[in-house]
């Protein structure tokens, strides 16, 4: 799933990604939204690296370096976050990820 870049395939990812429990899942699901590249992931990868788990955040930040191949609106909406997280999480790699 996660290297489907199907449109189609961006709701539902994002639903899993706002139910599952399980961390690994939610690491998972991030990629793909990343991969996706789809302006709708731009909050949900936003929300990730803020609330979530270490592992979690890590694949956000990374994944929100990929969508910003979309568009300057992306790359705008997601530079605050990633600096946010960058100066204030408190695991080092996902600080590395956000740089």
């Amino acid at each position: 799933m996660g290297r489907n870049s199907s449109p189609d395939a961006v709701e539902p990812i994002i639903k899993q990604l706002n139910r599952d429990f399980n961390g690994y899942v939610r690491k998972g699901l991030v990629w793909a939204l990343g991969n996706c590249r789809a302006r709708r992931s731009l909050g949900p990868l936003i929300e990730a690296l803020r609330t979530d788990i270490p592992a979690v955040r890590l694949w956000a930040a990374s994944s929100l370096g990929q969508i910003t191949k979309v568009s300057y609106e992306i790359v705008v909406g997601a530079i605050p976050p990633l600096i946010q997280a960058l100066r204030q999480d408190s695991i080092p790699a996902v600080r590395s990820n956000c740089a």
